[in-house]
């Protein structure tokens, strides 16, 4: 470089906006990690420094300044070059820890070589982190943490259009609820699981927007509008916006995210222990900003878990919590709880009266009857605004946990809500608002779902995303905009087509989760209440109804075995992979099936119906499959059969489906199927076509086997002629 002019440096003016910006940060941390031999998280956080050098020059340079967060492709390829660089983003680094010394320690310093802090910069370069817009930098963000700080303790990041439609969704009840003395500029936020900071990031997107609306028509110019937005903004954030997490390696993460979004980096804490321990045990400066009882709004999605070492089991801990006693016997208590569960009284106990509480939850605790306290406990405690079931694929596609999971709206009652209970000796009585989505934008593998138009033709270009029309058609009915139609569903917004309802609080029946009270299973078993016959349940008309218990199952040769039925071999006609259980089975006389039984799918495809004739009989089942022997003297085996497969049987099962990973049914609610009953000889009538119909299955199965056989015959004996 001796004796030739400096190189010419980039200025803010000349920088762009980074629409590809997720694809540059995959792109550099792939680099680290390949050329530098860095661990995952450690290449994250190398990542993260330079990023962090990068937004801070832009914020306090001038716009015709030169940046030392540049390189050209010469010096790129020279020593000399290289080594300005790292010189000139050393300097750098120490101004940035100077300004976030609560972000990094006073001896941390650039790790990467010089071949991989060049390769980086000149990535970067000519792009703005500040020009860039906020729903990219978002995403990108969001992808690179998820793929590098994913840890063990159940952490599953949520995705934005969840988090965004949790935060609209429980500002909008806050400020309804405060008729006026609550909105998006006084409220304080708290996310007491913070993660990666998706939920704070989001609220303070929709706060920008918000601010733009507010100062709209104020004779700004567009700097000047942006400027006075990103100073409210950030004093807002400054003083409202709070995070928390177990993990100190998000914490960074988090602060950096709401650094490059506008602020409130200050108020993100680490908790050794985690936000569950006693609030005499938090540091000094959370005790000081987070009392018991001063947030407005929580909005989280808490680590799920009960496997080994994600239980919580500290008597210090559990002692804190109502829940560990609620429901049992005075005096006993439960010894160690999932975190997911305690995290509702956290939130609890942290709510100012007529707070608000947006969570994500595994569906179990709004379904699984063995967890009805808790729901107990939340009627008691809580008004419920909303519940929202999210699609299978909002944590399945980018490898996160399987769980089925909602998002749940609850407002903490006041002291006057409670009192008027206390007088009344009954629960109040309010509207819940239900939405069951069925697309989150993207299928199960993380691809693209777009729109298809009246002749399924793809709409590239419109996202299939029923999630993000959730707060939108929530707001309209909180405002009173939305009528019901007939079919029990909300009438819409145009453009809108999530499937929303309305339910009465008295008639949760114990239940929270929304499709358990979809419009259609009301509409039918209204129908059936119709009917010209008379109604009984399935216990009624059963000499017995079981489901077999769970046994470890043991393969074995066919000469060793009994044949094995699976609920996946009751929807085809032919058994194609017979498989066969050990006779020794300790569990096998109560896994038999025996002819005349009618079988009923009860875990994972829920509701697949079989009829066992005489071909199955003596086989073994699957303890996933349950049994009902009907009896002849009251009804036809073949009629209840028929009108289990039809959609009046198919929507009562299905509707009693419980669980977190797995759906499931128990006895009860197989006894509890309602069945209209007419006359024996009506029964026959139909029952008899299809017990014909299973008949003529065996008949063509026996003729395949005999075809097999005689084909197998043929080969076999050289060539002789096959029997007739």
């Amino acid at each position: 470089m001796t004796g030739r002019d400096p190189p010419r440096r980039l200025t803010f003016e000349d920088l762009t906006p980074a629409e590809g910006l997720k694809r540059e940060l995959r792109r550099i941390h792939n680099y680290i990690y390949a050329n530098q031999g860095l661990p995952k998280e450690q290449a994250f956080h190398e990542l993260l420094k330079l990023v962090f050098c990068k937004v801070y020059e832009e914020r306090t340079k001038r716009a015709d300044d030169p940046l030392d967060f540049d390189i050209t492709p010469e010096e790129r390829f020279s020593k000399e070059g290289k080594q300005a660089l790292r010189k000139r983003l050393e300097r750098l680094f120490e101004e940035v820890k100077a300004q976030y010394a609560y972000i990094f320690d006073k001896d941390d310093h650039l790790k990467l070589n010089d071949d991989v802090l060049a390769y980086a910069v000149t990535e970067l370069r000519q792009y703005s982190f500040l020009r860039t817009s906020t729903d990219v930098k978002g995403a990108a963000y969001q992808e690179v943490v998820r793929d590098n700080l994913r840890g063990d303790r159940g952490e599953f990041f949520t995705p934005d259009n969840v988090c965004r439609m949790a935060v609209r969704m429980g500002v909008e009840a806050l400020v309804r609820h405060s008729q006026g003395s609550k909105n998006w500029t006084n409220i304080r936020v708290l996310d007491p699981a913070v993660g990666a900071g998706g939920f704070l990031r989001a609220f303070m997107n929709e706060l920008r927007e918000h601010l733009r609306h507010l100062h709209r028509g104020k004779s700004w110019t567009e700097e000047g509008l942006e400027e006075a937005v990103m100073n409210q903004l950030r004093e807002v954030c400054n003083q409202k916006v709070f995070g928390l997490d177990i993990n100190p390696l998000l914490v960074r993460a988090a602060q950096m995210n709401l650094v490059m979004h506008g602020d409130g980096s200050t108020n993100v804490f680490h908790i050794e222990g985690g936000s569950l321990i006693p609030f005499s045990a938090m540091p000094k400066k959370v005790q000081e900003e987070l009392p018991p009882g001063s947030v407005d709004l929580i909005v989280t999605n808490p680590p799920f878990g009960s496997g080994p070492g994600l239980r919580v089991d500290n008597p210090e801990v559990l002692e804190q919590y109502e829940l560990t006693r609620y429901g049992i016997m005075e005096g006993k208590s439960r010894g160690a709880m999932p975190p997911e569960q305690l995290f509702l009284e956290r939130a609890y106990q942290w709510l100012a009266p007529g707070g608000v509480l947006a969570i994500v939850l595994p569906d179990s605790i709004l379904s699984n009857p063995g967890l009805k306290f808790i729901r107990e406990w939340l009627l008691e405690k809580f008004v419920v605004v909303a519940s929202v079931d999210l699609p299978v694929e909002t944590f399945v596609a980018f490898g996160g946990t399987g769980t089925q999971t909602s998002v749940l709206v609850l407002r903490k009652k006041t002291e006057d809500e409670i009192e008027r209970e206390r007088l009344l000796g009954k629960p109040s009585e309010y509207e819940v608002f239900m939405a069951v989505p069925r697309t989150m934008g993207y299928d199960r593998r993380g691809n693209d779902l777009w729109k298809r138009d009246s002749e399924s033709h793809l709409l590239v270009g419109q996202r299939d995303d029923e999630v993000s029309e959730v707060a939108e058609v929530f707001t309209a009915w909180l405002k009173g905009d939305l009528k019901t139609l007939e079919s029990g569903y909300l009438a819409l917004p145009e453009g809108k087509r999530v499937p929303a309802f309305v339910v009465k609080s008295a008639d949760l029946e114990g239940r929270l989760d929304g499709s358990y009270h979809r419009p259609q299973v009301e509409a039918a078993l209204s129908q059936l209440k119709k009917s010209k016959y008379p109604l009984v349940r399935l216990k009624d008309i059963a000499r017995y109804i079981v489901i077999p218990p769970r046994f470890k199952r043991h393969y074995v040769e066919a000469k060793a075995g009994v044949p094995f039925l699976r609920p996946s071999d009751l929807a085809t006609v032919r058994v194609l992979e017979r498989r066969y259980i050990a006779k020794w089975t300790p569990e096998l006389k109560h896994l038999q099936i025996h002819e005349g039984e009618i079988l009923v799918s009860t875990d994972g495809r829920i509701g697949v119906v079989g009829y066992v004739t005489k071909r199955l009989d003596g086989w073994a089942g699957s303890n996933n499959l349950g049994r009902i022997m009907v009896d002849p003297e009251r009804a036809h085996p073949g009629y209840v059969l028929a009108f289990l497969m039809s959609p009046y049987g198919q929507i009562q099962l299905k509707r009693e489906i419980f669980g977190g990973v797995i759906d499931h049914l128990e006895v009860k609610h197989l006894e509890n199927v309602l069945i209209p009953l007419p006359p024996l000889k009506v029964q026959e009538a139909i029952g008899e076509k299809v017990l014909s119909a299973y008949e003529l299955r065996d008949r063509i199965n026996s003729l395949e086997n005999e075809a097999i056989a005689h084909v197998e015959d043929a080969i076999e004996s050289g060539g002789g002629q096959a029997a007739h």
